[in-house]
């Protein structure tokens, strides 16, 4: 058979639509129904002559006028309390973050998010030692979902990972909380998660869970490397080891790590910008203090996708070891 309904609106909506409006709209349709066999049996002379068919489709005007009016104010305070929970799921995701970046001698850091119409899931934080600063953990993540789903995975990775600092490794901090996650069962969500360790100024461990390539420019010869550690999410498997890779840091050397939403952004044909055009920004503006540096990386991606507003969160982290 046939099924009406709005354009795009799912089956089940339009369910819920009926159920809703079906006190007006069944007598609308019956008196319709009624009037036209009465003027039906009229026309071939087994009733008096009348007009209720136009009655009756008057009156069913009339019920899916009133429907249709009481429809679109639901329509409308379901559309404020929508903006209104976007605006909360907006408000935790910033909450969660780091007011400032760490304090490490040696090292300086740069984080910068810029959020979607709609709330992803993107967190990125840090831990260190409160008097010496080093060690130093800091991490960049992307959770799968937006608004509230993705804050219940945030919160919860944020919590765990307050403890990084006891962790040997950053592989040992990946394996911990992927088994936190996986036990909590939040229901398919998880988190991809980056995390890059310092135990001294000049060399880091980096270890990653389903996140993009993170990218290191080489101050001494203006190359840049890509450092790929492929594995699944935090959270998709009960037991994962997760490699990590140690790398050395030389003055003036920077290392950038990014969410997907930059290297997936999309310019009018749906193609994606890809990582490597972010790598060679990098290149061109490395010379530059951290922030103009992420606001080239940004305006890559916008550039891209025409200035349209991001259909994903998009996050930077840039650290540099100080030049000497």
């Amino acid at each position: 058979g046939m099924t009406l309904g709005y354009i795009g609106q799912p089956r089940d909506s339009m369910n819920e639509v009926w159920g809703r409006g079906r006190t007006l709209l069944l007598p609308g349709f019956a008196v319709a129904g009624i009037g036209g066999l009465i003027q039906v049996g009229a026309g071939f002379g087994w009733l008096p002559p009348v007009r209720t068919g136009s009655y009756g489709m008057l009156f069913l005007m009339l019920c899916v006028s009133l429907f249709l009016a009481r429809h679109w104010t639901r329509t409308e305070a379901d559309n404020v309390r929508k903006t209104a929970e976007l605006e909360e799921a907006r408000d935790l995701q910033l909450s969660l973050l780091p007011e400032s970046p760490p304090q490490v001698e040696g090292l300086e850091f740069h984080f910068e998010m810029r959020t979607a119409t709609e709330v992803g899931g993107d967190y990125y934080d840090h831990v260190e030692d409160p008097e010496q600063g080093l060690p130093a953990v800091v991490a960049l993540g992307d959770a799968t979902g937006h608004g509230s789903q993705a804050g219940m995975v945030v919160m919860a990775t944020k919590g765990l990972f307050q403890t990084a600092l006891a962790d040997p490794d950053a592989g040992a901090t990946l394996d911990r909380l992927s088994r936190a996650l996986h036990g909590m069962r939040l229901e398919r969500r998880n988190m991809a998660l980056a995390v890059a360790r310092f135990d001294c100024a000049d060399e880091c461990e980096l270890a990653a869970a389903g996140m993009p390539p993170v990218f290191v420019h080489r101050a001494a010869d203006d190359a840049v490397e890509e450092v790929l550690l492929g594995a699944p999410p935090l959270g998709t498997m009960r037991s994962h080891r997760y490699a990590s890779r140690r790398l050395t840091l030389a003055p003036g050397d920077i290392l950038l790590a990014m969410s997907d939403g930059l290297g997936e952004a999309l310019d009018a044909r749906g193609e994606p910008l890809g990582y490597e055009a972010l790598a060679e920004r990098l290149s061109e503006v490395a010379g530059r203090p951290l922030d103009e540096i992420a606001a080239a990386v940004f305006a890559a991606a916008s550039t891209w996708s025409g200035g349209a507003a991001p259909a994903d969160d998009q996050t930077v982290v840039l650290i540099r070891r100080v030049p000497a």
